[in-house]
């Protein structure tokens, strides 16, 4: 999977549900910018400790999940769940959070929210289709990888589409042009 992970200098990567922030610090050990979500403040906190021991400046944290609409969900030990009400956390929808001062730029999304990633997806609309970003998402279970593969099916024609393939327990989403 690291095959797929290959950002270069100036790079903008989002990394969903970073967890002990492997993803994160690879792309920032080779130059690139991230911006990472997770809604357990101990990821943050972990994360934080990490760039700030390896000095790197270009990463943003934010502790949010991530959603298809800005919310506040119930949270479970892995992922969201309807039937926790005493431990809720922020989500964010992409589309939404990026609205007032979008960067010029999306170029690697990597996803392991725990059965969120179609949400996910489904709020990412305007990124996905504007900036055709490199995905990589983890999954878990072959119906939903393709309700996954489904979601990213409606973006990008007639000039351009999402390649999905599986590998291991990844969707790799490569975008690819059309010709007409």
């Amino acid at each position: 999977i690291q095959s797929h992970w290959t950002p270069e200098p100036g790079d903008l990567c989002l990394d969903i549900g970073f967890g002990p922030g492997t993803w994160t610090m690879v792309a920032l050990a080779r130059g690139a910018r991230t911006i990472s979500f997770d809604p357990k403040p101990n990821a943050c906190a972990m994360l934080m400790d990490l760039m700030l021991l390896n000095r790197f400046t270009r990463g943003w944290i934010v502790p949010a999940g991530v959603w298809s609409r800005t919310d506040v969900l119930a949270f479970g030990a892995n992922g969201f769940r309807e039937d926790n009400m005493k431990d809720r956390r922020p989500v964010v929808q992409l589309d939404e959070f990026f609205s007032s001062d979008p960067p010029r730029r999306f170029d690697y999304i990597n996803m392991d929210a725990e059965w969120a990633e179609a949400e996910i997806v489904r709020g990412a609309r305007i990124i996905l289709e504007r900036y055709h970003p490199k995905l990589i998402i983890e999954i878990h279970d072959e119906l939903y990888a393709g309700e996954i593969t489904e979601e990213l099916g409606k973006f990008g024609r007639p000039h351009w589409k999402y390649d999905v393939m599986r590998e291991g327990g990844f969707l790799i989403g490569t975008p690819k042009r059309l010709t007409i």
